[in-house]
């Protein structure tokens, strides 16, 4: 009998047995767990918007230091045992332009009353309320940038509420003599940068990361 008459067999794989159970085809195969999963990251901003932020909260807290210096030329003053210059020095005599730290009370005939030191005037307290805020934005600013510990951000969030209720508490005080423009500024800012920076803190804390 010569075998290679008859038809040769194909080296296809038999087909699958039907059993009586649901079929599963491909789309009802369970997927595989997902490893890549996104955690929270506030280095992964957005760049331009923080880029954004640091340039204002930085910019902002120079400006208010530029137009209020008299904290810091009384900080700069004490430290280096030199008298520090906010007001014109009122002496007879001295050179035109000298600077002190006090001012001369006198009464309606031009005669001396008393002298007042800058320490003790409200205009100390408005300076430090609105320095410290600015110093607080400029912090900000660099804490933005550069910082990602939580530990940080915890310690500017602590210093941003005590600068804002110190603006808040002048403005309270001294609402019998005029509106606090600056420091109810600084006050609603002052706020907002508060609410961001506790937003910040727990994106970061591993509680934070754990839910993202």
């Amino acid at each position: 009998m010569d075998l290679s008459k008859l038809p040769k067999l194909s080296n296809s794989p038999a087909p699958p047995v039907e059993s009586d159970g649901p079929k599963v085809t491909s789309s009802d195969a369970p997927l595989p767990p997902n490893t890549n999963k996104p955690t929270a990251n506030y280095s992964s901003a957005a760049g331009p918007y923080v880029a954004a932020e640091v340039w204002i909260s930085v910019g902002l807290g120079l400006l208010l230091l530029c137009f209020y210096p008299n904290t810091v030329k009384y900080t700069h003053g004490k430290l280096t045992g030199t008298v520090p210059g906010i007001y014109i020095d009122p002496t007879p005599g001295v050179p035109l332009g000298t600077k002190c730290d006090y001012i001369n009370w006198l009464d309606n005939a031009g005669n001396f009353l008393r002298k007042e030191m800058y320490r003790d005037r409200w205009d100390f307290w408005s300076d430090l309320a609105i320095s410290s805020f600015s110093l607080v934005l400029i912090i900000d600013g660099i804490v933005m940038a550069l910082a990602r510990q939580p530990r940080v951000i915890a310690v500017l969030l602590f210093l941003t509420i005590a600068a804002t209720l110190g603006n808040l508490i002048y403005l309270l005080k001294t609402l019998d003599q005029g509106f606090a423009n600056v420091s109810a500024f600084a006050v609603v800012i002052g706020g907002y940068i508060a609410m961001t920076q506790w937003a910040r803190l727990k994106m970061l804390s591993p509680q934070g990361n754990a839910r993202a």
